[in-house]
């Protein structure tokens, strides 16, 4: 049905063949949401190759949205005003584009900014453009994320005039959370280690309960263990933390993240017998950890308790 009715309005190509939008500015999937200051919000309710349609575009309602994969040009399209093309992202500042007025007021849109610092409450962003789209009204979108903020100043007596509209507070988006979840997402992690004692399963690693511990079997001091936590899909994280058994830590610990494409090295580090915090390389996306324990302090590895952020 969604395919009969994109090909009926014209502006999908029977032609046309493509996957999940790449657009650096505009991108999602179908649940993706976002949820902005004046208790509006905008998600993804359906999904046809390039076409989006969201619940509220950038505060301007229901409509479908194109974000190039070649480019960062957007297109939208409503059953009252058909196909516009609604700004190319990529364009210098100042660079004009002719819309319908029941999008933009003023019957345009203008680049306007590109690279500004624009502060939310998920945020600070500093990759954005700028959009101008009605006569007092400016649009910004920030690389990855889309629309992240809606300004409006109208003309006053004495400046600066107050500034109305609303932005980003929080945004899930292709498995990752803006602002990051402060959340311990390594209790919602399948974890697979090789070699386990019985009575001390890998559970006990990520129950959240540090009277409860995994340990590995009966090991020489010399031996390695690989580890692996994963999810089912991108997650977002920065730091794992590791409390170990007294006297049963690794000496070294080396960590690789997988980010649904190519395997990562993000870090090794050389543990003391309690707490090791591992710093990975910024907020990162993956759905795998691979962590490699060498050389035990005792004849065996035991761990209370992993915790990924």
């Amino acid at each position: 049905m969604i395919k009969q009715t994109l090909l009926a309005a014209g502006f999908i190509s029977m032609a046309f063949t493509g996957s999940i939008s790449a657009n650096e500015y505009i991108t999602g999937d179908i649940g993706d949401s976002w949820n902005f200051s004046d208790d509006s919000s905008d998600s993804i309710t359906q999904s046809y190759y390039d076409w989006k349609k969201h619940e509220n575009f950038s505060s301007m309602g229901e409509m479908w949205v194109h974000a190039s994969r070649w480019d960062n040009d957007i297109t939208v399209w409503t059953p009252g005003t058909g196909t516009q093309n609604f700004v190319n992202l990529d364009a210098a500042v100042d660079t004009i584009q002719n819309v319908s007025d029941s999008i933009c007021s003023n019957g345009q849109t203008t680049v306007v900014s590109r690279g500004s610092e624009v502060i939310t409450d998920a945020g600070t962003f500093t990759d954005t453009v700028g959009v101008s789209c009605g006569s007092y009204t400016t649009l910004y979108f920030a690389k990855n994320i889309g629309f992240i903020k809606s300004a409006t100043v109208y003309p006053c007596f004495a400046a600066p005039c107050p500034e109305i509209g609303s932005a980003l507070i929080s945004s899930s988006l292709l498995g990752s959370t803006v602002p990051p979840s402060t959340d311990n997402i390594a209790l919602n992690a399948l974890v697979e280690v090789k070699q386990s004692n019985q009575r001390y399963g890998t559970a006990n690693m990520n129950d959240g309960d540090e009277t409860t511990y995994w340990r590995s079997g009966v090991m020489d001091n010399d031996q390695s263990i690989n580890m692996r936590l994963g999810w089912q899909t991108l997650q977002t994280m920065s730091t794992i933390e590791i409390e170990w058994i007294p006297a049963e830590h690794a000496r070294e610990l080396t960590v690789w993240t997988y980010d649904g494409t190519d395997w990562v090295f993000q870090n090794t580090v050389y543990p003391d017998d309690t707490t090791t915090i591992i710093n990975l390389n910024g907020d990162i996306s993956a759905n795998y950890i691979y962590l490699d324990l060498r050389d035990s302090y005792d004849r065996y590895f035991g761990i209370k308790e992993i915790v990924v952020k």
